[in-house]
């Protein structure tokens, strides 16, 4: 867990896992790049994923790992959208293009990935799914900027 997360403002919201065992690769289960920092992604298109519920409140959890496409705005937006809440510059959001009440991540996908495909066919993970008012209420959902963390991530990776 990030030493500096901020339960109150949910900056830092991040964590990485060591596994103890190595990873098998097949075309199911394959590794995603790292995405650039000083990329801000913005208007890219996206994909979250994960195994929350399908609608806010409701019943947990898919058996199959669903996904949606949002797109990716800019901070300013997301700010002009959040009156009450800030959006850092450790965060990214993203949102449907109907005003964010048809789809968005929910609640059981905290932790998921939101990642975008470039036009050289490359994956990246430029976001993880972090914090949003409901799911799909109209408020675009909030995520760990990746990029804003690549240098903690790799001293963490690098760490014994």
């Amino acid at each position: 867990m990030h030493e500096n997360y901020n339960p109150r403002t949910l900056q830092n919201d991040i964590a990485l896992a060591r596994t103890v065992m190595t990873l098998s690769f097949n075309e199911n289960i394959q590794p995603i790049c790292a995405p650039d920092p000083g990329n801000q992604y913005a208007y890219y298109r996206s994909v979250c994923s994960g195994w929350g519920t399908l609608s806010s409140g409701g019943a947990c959890c898919p058996q199959t790992l669903q996904y949606v496409s949002l797109n990716i705005t800019t901070n300013a937006f997301c700010n002009n959208v959040y009156p009450g809440n800030q959006v850092y510059a450790d965060m990214i959001c993203a949102s449907d293009n109907t005003g964010g009440r048809e789809r968005d991540s929910c609640q059981g996908d905290s932790g998921g990935p939101l990642a975008i495909q470039e036009s050289n066919g490359v994956f990246r993970v430029v976001g993880i799914v972090s914090w949003g008012i409901g799911c799909a209420s109209g408020y675009p959902g909030v995520y760990a900027r990746v990029g804003f963390f690549n240098n903690w991530i790799l001293d963490k990776i690098n760490q014994p």
